[in-house]
C-alpha cells in the first residue's frame, strides 16, 4: 500500500498530529479524481512586481473557483 504526506514542515511535538496528515492511495481513493486533491490550477497572472502569483483554484469538495496567491517564501496559497 502507498502511503503520501503532506510536505509541510511538521512543528515540534506533532508526532501523532503529523502520523494522521497521511494519505493512503487505494483504487477507491484515486477514483474519486478531482475530490481528492481538487481542480488543476487555472488563470495563473503574475502582481506588477512579479512577487506574487495569483491563480483561480477549486479545492476539493468546493463548488465554486477562488482567487489564491503564492508570494515570495511561502509555500502554502493563501486565499
Amino acid at each position: 500500500m502507498l502511503t503520501l504526506s503532506a510536505q509541510q514542515p511538521a512543528s515540534p511535538g506533532a508526532g501523532a498530529a503529523a502520523a494522521s496528515n497521511k494519505l493512503t492511495l487505494t483504487v477507491d481513493s484515486i477514483m474519486r479524481g478531482p475530490d481528492l486533491v481538487g481542480y488543476p490550477p487555472s488563470g495563473l497572472r503574475w502582481s506588477g512586481d512579479s512577487r506574487d502569483l495569483f491563480f483561480e483554484w477549486r479545492k476539493p469538495g468546493e463548488k465554486e473557483s477562488a482567487t489564491y496567491v503564492l508570494s515570495q517564501n511561502t509555500t502554502t496559497p493563501g486565499g
